[in-house]
């Protein structure tokens, strides 16, 4: 069929981004792991039947097709522009929008022929190019970085052709930029007036792996490749292993080194394998072979610490190597390290031993060794040479040491797999086949000799091998039939900047100009014609004027002479007014200095108006003029600051997010202005920390005294104390002194997490400084005695405080307060109340909140009457906080009638409520399953005026999630995002728990992905929502899965996310894995509790395994942990499901059978001698072995 059939070129043009490249980034510099590669093309093609064509797009002709495409491609090369430059050097890409090459054909006849019986040969039609040469020492300047092909068959389907330069693509790189032009190509079609939002590609390589411009071009791969590369006649032979192939391939290559490989393990050492015993025959070498050299490419992304995004694009990859000489089944496996233990005789010993070898050699491409990748200088390069030094010398010794004199065979495996290119849905449904180009038959020095390419199959869960091998090789290679295993088809400059950027502090002395001349023109200009000066304005942004009034044009002589930081002065004095007018008279100001170039920074000025905007808390004005102007860096960070001062961390962080990939740098006055608007508002958590953190480390951003001290004290009220205490070790080792403030915040972190010890010590290092310890540093510590229950220490600290001249304080007695509510010592605490009166500290609302706090954590919500009464007493109102404590207290305890009257009572005292009321009482009625009325209170919220926050609608997400609402929980997602709340943490977090439950794992997955493209790192509460929800449904593997990419992300499990993988291991019948991750618990030092025992009993009793029940509730009680009513239940479950010998042998024994209720914890046993003895559950067996003599286990 492809013999008789001819690809004929309609056209070739070049497709130009629809957006310029910005001039920073027209030159793209290669990184040093692109360095690497060879100067040669990345192929991809993709096929699409007429039948996958969807319905509401039958009607869309070839033409039509063509123009969508071109149109999308147009777009989404302006979020990969060097992909629209063309080769500059070996060293760098031109980014000169000149466009990507676009080619359209057709063939006259139908795909679906095509694909019945593919010609490998031919697929070389289907690419934009020749296949180009490993052989090439140097790229083409002036060449195409990106060229496409675009094939239309007479029958309606189409073939998708991409080459790509290696020079800034690798496999994985080329499929993002594919899966992003279907998914704009996609949204066109679908959505055709909405503006989408695009997947934007990240060239950070280059700072991530620097450049090197000094390692010499000819030292690359392709140059050690040269050693033993076999140029000459290739043929490619496709083998695809499906599903059940892979099963059965899995069990035979399973070892006990390597009890579970992979897919594209077993196929790699299958191949292996097969290839080696045709180069063994045509060596003619039996007893002492020679060697084969394998190497497997691997993406490094994912095995980075922290992962690459996957929109990371460049080479990203490095070569796994093992050096081996094959061996058949029958030979003696008794030698050294290639010894293996196998469980049964059906598995393949060789299989095996090259399964392990190739594990060995891809593991050693771990973090640690991307990490060294990263750093700077000559040892990142040599770090980075070893491995390649290593396999030159592995190539030359084998060499020496052949018997024939030859170097080793090689074979070189590239897996592709994993990539989601059938995921690539341009508009007209998904591609039934991914190929990747081969060479022409025939073809002398092609790219792919002696080379595998793993791919996946259509359905995901099989692997296609296309193996390129000489025309001798290949004939020797056992057919399918003769090896069934082969199936066919399956951081002192800071002060500087700073003051630079602290543009509040007036920096001239009183002008001896008069600006009222100007103003009064300005506004009578604005007055007279508001539109056409608006329009002068913006038209003499870009040029001088032509024609000039005489009066205008004297009034600019007599300002020229007028030095910048007074006209910096007028801007700000203007902004500081609260009239709208003289803010548009402020940029009236600007677009006159700027007409008659008066000031020489436009954008200085731009950025003093901003920032002045935002100190007189006028965000949304500072908005509205930054759009007047292209940002730079320093609108960027008048922006960022004007956020951050009003509080408005989300457009900060976005901002900062957009700064970066505009390709500017941040620096550090923006991270500190964020992280001190973070702690004021008490929004800060520890993941953003750790975000902002990392970004500070990876842009190797100076850090100052300032800086440090914010970052420390953010960690510390982000509840991370480890960190704070580590980062303050830092500061004091590099001579840097702490400000009491950052002291304070590390002692109260320490005390909230239960570190009493080390939160005395820094306060006793305070102290012995020469520092004074305030009001606020004594409570500090008080907070942490109260926290801990030692209320000994707490009466300590305070008399200590008293001693030393410091006053108490209201916190001071809260927290006293606080410490005799919880040791239920209600009389103490009316004690210290009075004393607060006799201290002539009135006590405030706060105070009663906090009692009354302590009784809602004990659930005893009966007592919220009794402190209203005893505030009322006390000439104390209530104010909005204490009423939003008690609306929690009694939703908490699910009294939603006393909540609603509480409400109802704010209300009528002319009380507003705030978001925090309205949240309470929506989640209170949601967690109780009145989700009708959580909703009528929702539109109530908003009807009263009160917006909703990111909480808000993170509790009505978990509502509709929990009644399959789907088409809701996206609407407010939608709603969310378009009122400029920006999905955290705890949204994500939500969409999992939801998803996972519901059993929609695809839709949590995607979450988690779309986290960590966001840059926000997934929390460990996340991970044990999607492992509870695994377990839920027997899931085993799959939670055993997402326990493992937790870990991979760096987190640490806890009990609660290891209790849910017991359940999961439970509920799939698999107890011994459940008992192991007791083990696991035990020698990573984490406590199993009662929920860790009682799940483990569970899964005996599901095995019926109840002899071994009451083992394990013994180790619950031996361990520390007091059973609760589940575990003993668990326990009682057991001598239920077989019969009981101890009531048997009870009345052979002549005692009384004891009565064992369903809540009783201990029981009484009266013997036949008239004593009585108290027994445990727990001994219905052990009673009767060690009291009556006898042995009733089975």
């Amino acid at each position: 069929m492809s013999t008789s059939m001819q690809v004929k070129i309609i056209y070739n043009e070049c497709i130009k981004p629809s957006s310029l490249t910005p001039q920073h980034l027209r030159i793209h510099k290669l990184s040093l792991l692109d360095q690497l590669v060879p100067s040669t093309y990345v192929p991809m093609i993709l096929f699409y039947l007429p039948s996958s064509i969807h319905p509401i797009n039958i009607n869309i002709t070839t033409p039509m097709r063509s123009q969508l495409l071109k149109q999308s491609l147009s777009e989404t090369l302006t979020h990969f522009h060097p992909l629209a430059g063309r080769i500059k050097d070996s060293l760098s890409i031109d980014c000169n929008d000149e466009g990507a090459r676009y080619i359209e054909a057709e063939v006259d006849s139908n795909l679906s022929q095509f694909l019945n019986h593919p010609d490998l040969s031919f697929l070389s039609q289907f690419l934009p190019g020749e296949v180009i040469s490993w052989q090439e020492p140097e790229a083409t300047p002036g060449a195409h970085v990106a060229m496409m092909q675009v094939t239309n068959f007479a029958c309606g389907g189409f073939v998708l052709g991409a080459f790509v330069s290696h020079m800034v693509v690798d496999g994985a790189a080329l499929s993002t930029f594919l899966k992003a032009w279907a998914a704009a190509t996609f949204r066109y079609i679908a959505t055709p007036s909405t503006p989408h939002l695009y997947t934007k590609g990240n060239f950070d390589a280059p700072s991530l792996f620097p450049q090197n411009d000094a390692y010499p071009r000819e030292a690359t791969m392709m140059a050690l490749f040269s050693h033993f590369l076999k140029v000459g006649n290739c043929v490619t032979r496709r083998i695809v292993f499906d599903a059940p192939a892979l099963a059965t391939l899995k069990k035979k290559a399973a070892s006990s080194t390597v009890p579970n490989p992979t897919r594209v393990e077993v196929v790699t050492t299958l191949l292996w394998k097969h290839i080696m015993a045709p180069f063994k025959v045509k060596s003619k070498i039996v007893q002492n072979q020679r060697p084969t050299l394998m190497t497997h490419i691997v993406n490094l992304r994912r095995r980075a610490v922290p992962p690459f995004s996957e929109y990371t694009m460049g080479n990203f990859v490095f070569m796994a190597t093992v050096l081996s000489q094959c061996r058949s089944n029958t030979e003696d496996d008794d030698q050294n390290e290639d010894n293996l233990d196998y469980v049964d005789d059906n598995r393949d010993r060789e299989l095996g031993r090259l399964a392990r070898l190739v594990r060995e050699a891809v593991s050693k491409l771990d973090g640690d060794f991307v990490q060294s990748l990263q750093r700077d200088g000559t040892r990142g390069l040599i770090k980075f040479c070893e491995p390649l030094k290593e396999l030159g010398e592995t190539v030359s010794r084998a060499g020496a040491d052949a018997t024939d004199g030859q170097g080793p065979d090689y074979i070189g495996f590239n897996g592709r797999c994993n990539l989601g290119l059938y995921e690539a849905d341009f508009g007209w449904g998904k591609p039934v086949w991914v190929a990747s180009g081969g060479a022409k038959r025939g073809a002398e020095d092609a790219p792919y000799m002696n080379m595998v390419i793993l791919m996946d199959t259509r359905s995901g869960d099989g692997v296609e091998a296309w193996v390129c091998l000489d025309e001798q090789h290949m004939a020797i290679l056992p057919s399918p039939t003769a090896t069934p295993q082969l199936l066919w088809w399956r951081r002192r400059r800071s002060r500087r900047l700073r003051r630079r950027r602290r543009f509040g502090d007036d920096q001239a002395a009183a002008s001896p100009y008069d600006f009222g001349p100007l103003l009064t023109f300005l506004a009578n200009s604005l007055s007279s014609d508001d539109d056409s000066a608006s329009s002068s304005s913006s038209s003499s942004s870009s040029s001088s004027p032509t024609t000039l009034d005489p009066s205008e044009f004297q009034l600019a002589q007599s300002y020229r002479a007028v030095p910048a930081p007074l006209w910096h002065s007028l801007l700000k004095s203007l902004c500081a007014s609260h009239s709208s007018s003289d803010i548009g008279l402020a940029y009236a100001v600007v677009s006159w200095l700027q007409k008659h170039n008066l000031c020489f920074s436009y954008e200085l000025l731009y950025s003093i108006l901003i920032h002045a905007l935002g100190r007189s808390e006028k965000l949304y004005e500072a908005f509205l003029l930054s759009q007047r102007q292209s940002l730079t860096p320093l609108t960027y960070n008048a922006l960022i600051g004007a956020c951050a001062r009003n509080g408005d961390l989300e457009k900060a962080l976005h901002l900062m997010s957009r700064m970066r990939q505009d390709g500017y740098r941040s620096d550090f006055v923006n991270y500190s202005l964020i992280i001190q608007s973070l702690t004021r508002s008490n929004k800060i958590d520890s993941p953003i920390m750790f975000k902002l953190y990392r970004e500070i480390e990876s842009e190797s951003i100076e850090i100052d005294g300032q800086l440090f001290n914010d970052i420390i004290a953010g960690f510390a009220k982000a509840g991370e104390a480890s960190q704070a205490v580590h980062l303050l070790a830092m500061v004091q080792a590099t001579g840097l002194s702490p400000k009491t403030a950052t002291l304070v915040a590390v002692i109260s972190a320490l005390g909230n997490s239960g570190r009493v010890v080390e939160a005395e010590a820094i306060f006793e290092e305070m102290r012995e400084g020469g520092l004074q310890p305030r009001t606020r540093a004594y409570n500090a510590l008080l907070k942490g005695y109260v926290k801990a229950g030692q209320l000994k220490d707490a009466e300590s600290i305070v008399s200590q405080m008293e001693k030393s001249g410091i006053s108490p304080d209201e916190h001071t007695y809260s927290l006293l307060i606080d410490a005799y509510a919880n040791a239920g010592r209600w009389e103490s605490a009316r004690i210290v109340l009075k004393e607060m009166e006799a201290s002539n500290v009135q006590p405030n609302s706060y105070v009663f909140s906090r009692i009354l706090a302590s009784y809602r954590d004990r659930g005893e919500w009966q007592k919220s009457f009794q402190v209203l009464r005893e505030m009322k007493s006390s000439g104390v109102r209530p104010d909005r906080h204490f009423y939003n404590v008690m609306i929690d207290t009694f939703g908490k305890s699910n009294c939603l009638d006393h909540a609603m009257a509480t409400f109802e009572r704010m209300l009528s005292e002319g009380i507003h409520p705030d978001t925090v009321t309205w949240n309470t009482l929506i989640d209170c009625h949601c967690k109780s399953g009145h989700h009708v009325r959580a909703e009528e209170l929702f539109e109530e919220m908003q009807q009263s005026g009160c917006a909703p926050c990111a909480t808000t609608y993170n509790i009505m997400i978990n509502s509709f999630g929990e009644q399959q609402r789907w088409d809701e929980v996206k609407g407010l997602l939608g709603k969310m995002q378009s009122q400029g709340l920006l999905p955290n943490i705890v949204t994500y977090t939500t969409l999992v728990d939801i998803y996972g439950k519901s059993g929609r794992f695809t839709d949590a997955i995607e979450c988690l992905e779309v986290m960590k493209s966001a840059g926000m790192k997934p929390s460990p509460t996340m991970y044990n929502a999607l492992i509870n929800a695994y377990a839920q449904r027997g899931l085993s593997e799959q939670a055993l899965n997402a326990f493992r990419v937790m870990r991979a992300d760096g987190l640490k499990p806890s009990p609660l996310a290891l209790n849910s993988l017991i359940n999961a291991f439970g509920e799939d019948r698999r107890d011994t894995e459940a008992f192991s991750v007791l083990q696991y618990m035990k020698e990573n030092d984490l406590k199993p509790d009662v929920v860790t025992y009682t799940t483990l009993m569970k899964t005996l009793i599901r095995v019926d395994k109840f002899c071994e029940v009451p083992a394990v509730y013994e180790e619950m009680i031996m361990s520390g942990c007091t059973p609760d009513r589940k575990a003993r239940a668990m326990l009682r479950s057991d001598t239920k499901v077989r019969p009981n010998p101890f009531i048997f042998m009870m009345n052979i024994k002549g005692n009384r059978v004891p009565e064992f209720g369903n809540d009783d914890t201990e029981h009484t046993l009266v013997t036949n001698t008239g004593t009585t003895e108290e027994i445990h559950p727990l001994y219905h067996y052990h009673y009767l072995t060690q009291i009556l003599g006898c042995n009733c286990f089975p």
